[in-house]
């Protein structure tokens, strides 16, 4: 049992922790354990590629499938953060605006869920650039400066 202590300044008593409330939007993110696959705005999902040992794996937009590499997790970080993991990476925001595959969460990995008036939803880096499913080049993956067309995922749960 907790007894208050008394010093110079009276009686006080410390209250138990408790955790905050996850917020509305946060939570419809989270649902379903955070399983979703991210379709773009031209019909294209998010897909992991695993690629030749010498080359890079990469992130791409192709036509949807049911396999495992456009099964996506969304993570919550923190009370406002998220990362997106893959089946054997995270989405990371790389050199030149690139989006990469990458094997451990750092702050390039770390994404802000944004909800659009369309019902879409958008990702922000740390670096104020948006999650895109095409736009320097069709079927890659960037990160943009402004949230358009392009940035405005659907997310469909698996």
């Amino acid at each position: 049992m907790f007894l208050p202590e008394k010093s110079s300044c009276g009686y006080f008593l410390l209250e138990p922790y408790t955790p905050p409330v996850t917020p509305p939007l946060m939570a419809e993110l989270l649902a379903n354990g955070g399983r979703r696959r991210f379709k773009s705005h031209n019909g294209l999902y998010l897909t992991f590629r695993e690629r030749a040992f010498y080359k890079r794996n990469e992130l791409v937009v192709i036509p949807g499938n049911v396999e495992e590499d456009q099964r996506w997790i969304i993570q919550q970080i923190n009370e406002k953060e998220v990362t997106i993991k893959g089946p054997r990476c995270f989405v990371s925001h790389s050199d030149y605006d690139q989006g990469r595959p990458a094997y451990e969460v750092d702050t390039w990995e770390m994404l802000t869920p944004m909800k659009n008036d369309d019902g879409t939803w958008s990702f922000k880096s740390r670096w104020d650039k948006w999650l895109s499913g095409g736009g320097y080049r069709e079927g890659q993956v960037h990160f943009m400066p402004e949230n358009k067309r392009c940035e405005r995922w659907t997310l469909q749960e698996w």
